[in-house]
């Protein structure tokens, strides 16, 4: 950043203290998105990868206008549990991937 000391002094405070905000945004969302790596994690698109708190249980509304959703953790035993608010199908796609939904009425 350029060299503030040439500005008015209520123009360098105000920067520093947006420069402060900022520092204390980011140190929040380390936080809450895993500056450390854990076992849960989510992608905005290709190469975005942030980690979500260790054992976190992931919840999925279906449809917005109903209450369909599908709940999503990891068991003490290692194994991934899905369950949801109603009955759900789970549907094969390939040998290393499946679809999961709530049955409709």
């Amino acid at each position: 950043m350029e060299d503030i000391r040439k500005l008015p002094k209520w123009v360098q405070y105000k920067i520093t203290g947006l420069e402060r905000n900022l520092q204390n945004v980011r140190t929040e969302l380390r936080q809450i998105y895993g500056g450390e790596e854990t076992n849960i994690s989510f992608s905005k698109g290709i190469g975005e990868e942030f980690n979500l708190p260790k054992d976190v249980r992931i919840t999925f509304k279906l449809k917005p206008d109903r209450r369909y959703w599908i709940d999503c953790y990891i068991t003490n035993e290692g194994e991934l549990r899905v369950s949801g608010e109603r009955t759900v199908l789970i549907r094969p796609s390939a040998t290393n991937c499946f679809t999961v939904k709530n049955k409709e009425d």
